[in-house]
């Protein structure tokens, strides 16, 4: 999954078991997904710090 599709998806508020489907189906980058929680809206890099917490 690429980059500016995961903050599309990220852009909205998701529960954890969206997250779940969203990470397996493609399966995500996670170096993508380190890249965002430095993003400039907190929301957007909070929610990318969220996922990473809950995937490991």
């Amino acid at each position: 999954m690429k980059k500016t599709t995961i903050m599309g998806l990220i852009n909205k508020t998701i529960g954890k078991n969206q997250m779940l489907i969203y990470i397996n189906n493609p399966p995500l980058d996670v170096k993508d997904l380190i890249g965002i929680t430095f993003y400039k809206e907190e929301q957007i890099a909070f929610r990318a710090t969220w996922i990473l917490a809950n995937i490991y």
